[in-house]
């Protein structure tokens, strides 16, 4: 019996969704003296959200997370689009790029390809360089990454840009942060704010409670 064309929708939602995760790490790469933990959980069979960490070579790492606007096949659509246009190495001088230039060319890419009214995505970059120790930081209209120091202080890195897409001129800057052991660097998307414990703090501040506590 032929399926029901909703059946059909469904079934290609479920492949679509699976399609996306193979996209995703499932085996971060391993760093001495580092631990690198990632983890996501749709709420829906497909969505926006993105991430990746790759080892560029013995001394620079690459992580970013990105949040495409919206839910559905156009959300996870606009978020490959982007994991397409990054480019982490020169390929002249096979340095790694720097992270406010890597989003800035992001942007280009993403206004000449798919600008459209409602159509644009968070993103934060950061290149960890495994010998200095220290990490290089730009975000483009991202929620506030956390740097919870090893005696207890904690850092709230906010966008250094705008949301990739919004803006044809947009400008990025970056920051840049020494890092020694015991600290520990959290990028997620707002959709942990959807199932924090409700909390009289922003939002940022009950996610880094709970990394507190781990």
């Amino acid at each position: 019996r032929r399926a029901s064309p909703g059946a059909r929708v469904l079934a290609e939602l479920r492949r679509a969704s699976q399609i996306q995760k193979n996209l995703l790490v499932t085996t971060p790469p391993e760093l001495p003296g580092y631990q690198v933990c990632a983890f996501q959980e749709q709420s829906r069979s497909v969505g926006g959200d993105l991430y990746d960490v790759v080892r560029l070579d013995d001394r620079y790492v690459v992580a970013y997370v990105a949040d495409a606007a919206g839910h559905g096949v156009s959300a996870a659509m606009l978020a490959v689009l982007l994991k397409q246009r990054i480019v982490m190495v020169d390929p002249e001088t096979q340095r790694p790029i720097a992270p406010a230039v890597v989003l800035s060319r992001a942007n280009t890419h993403i206004r000449r390809e798919c600008s459209a009214p409602g159509l644009f995505i968070t993103a934060a970059y950061c290149l960890l360089d495994v010998e200095a120790p220290e990490i290089t930081i730009a975000s483009a209209g991202h929620p506030p990454m956390i740097v919870l120091r090893c005696g207890g202080a904690r850092e709230m890195i906010y966008h250094t840009g705008p949301a990739l897409g919004i803006s044809s001129d947009a400008m990025f800057s970056q920051k840049t942060l020494h890092l020694d052991d015991g600290d520990r660097v959290l990028l997620y998307t707002d959709g942990l704010y959807d199932v924090a414990e409700p909390s009289d703090k922003p939002p940022s501040e009950a996610v880094a409670d709970v990394l507190a506590g781990l």
